[in-house]
């Protein structure tokens, strides 16, 4: 578990919205292996544009958090302006 609840996550994200976004927004989501959600937090991406493949690295709260327990976990659109 963490000492503060954060947990630092990165990744890749594509834009094949057909749209640009000056910030996209995505909610995170870990699981463990029975299915059960451990925790979601949303991090967003700056300067998105269409067809752009761009990195991102970031930290969500996790205050139940331990690294052992995750087995899956999901990135989902969540908007963007």
């Amino acid at each position: 578990m963490t000492e503060d609840g954060w947990v630092d996550v990165m990744g890749v994200v594509v834009n094949n919205s057909g749209a640009s976004y000056a910030v996209a927004s995505f909610d995170i989501s870990l699981y463990d292996s029975a299915g059960e959600l451990i925790c979601v937090d949303t991090v967003s991406v700056n300067q998105l544009r269409e067809g752009q493949e761009r990195a991102f690295r970031g930290a969500i709260r996790c205050a139940d958090y331990a690294a052992d327990e995750v087995a899956s976990w999901k990135l989902q659109f969540a908007g963007g302006h």
